[in-house]
């Protein structure tokens, strides 16, 4: 089944067994290319990952993609007391980026569930 989205400027095939044991959506499902090194090793450089854009609801310890301001990030949620949480890196060389969730500048656009590296 083809994946796209308006993230992904293109298509991607998927069988439908693979999203039918998942419970996913193909009308739900963006693909984005990953750039940069933060998410290392977890998601490399030019990695496509596959995002549920109906899986927004910020949960402690996922793997979203998030709009904060004008920019899109792969981040894993940690959620911190007093409506604050942390945009967090798997590459321990970046430190997260906190964020007050009243500022209302930070949207869980759907959460990371798969993804995909070609050698």
């Amino acid at each position: 089944m083809p994946v796209g989205g308006p993230f992904s400027g293109g298509y991607s095939t998927f069988s439908r067994r693979w999203l039918t044991r998942r419970n996913l959506n193909p009308d739900n499902l963006a693909v984005v290319r990953v750039a940069g090194d933060s998410m290392e090793p977890k998601l490399s450089n030019g990695d496509l990952a596959v995002i549920d854009t109906t899986a927004t609801e910020m949960k402690d310890g996922v793997t979203y993609v998030f709009r904060l301001g004008d920019d899109l990030l792969i981040k894993r949620l940690q959620i911190l007391p007093q409506r604050q949480v942390n945009l967090c890196s798997h590459n321990p060389e970046y430190s997260p980026i906190q964020v007050e969730l009243a500022s209302g500048e930070l949207t869980s656009v759907g959460r990371v569930v798969a993804s995909m590296h070609e050698w």
